[in-house]
């Protein structure tokens, strides 16, 4: 699904450079959170897509970060999420 919505996004870009880049968010459940290869996954869709890193927002459910706050903590820090209200 991830890769689905950056290749949607990106044509949309490319369809209206003159228009302001669509941000593009995307949910991530405690279970994606918790993969161990998550940041490569967003990394390698990101490459094959072309879109910009900072044309999306994953978006991180509650549950997931009360699952293991030291890991989703390091795991945000992979992705270099910005956290609002996360220490």
């Amino acid at each position: 699904m991830l890769r689905e919505a950056c290749r949607q996004a990106k044509e949309w870009r490319e369809r209206c450079p003159d228009d302001p880049p669509p941000l593009l968010c995307v949910n991530l459940s405690a279970k994606q959170m918790q993969s161990p290869g998550l940041k490569e996954d967003v990394s390698r869709v990101l490459r094959e897509t072309g879109l910009h890193p900072g044309d999306l927002n994953l978006e991180i459910t509650a549950d997931a970060l009360t699952k293991d706050r030291e890991a989703m903590s390091s795991r945000l820090r992979e992705l270099k999420i910005r956290a609002y209200g996360w220490p």
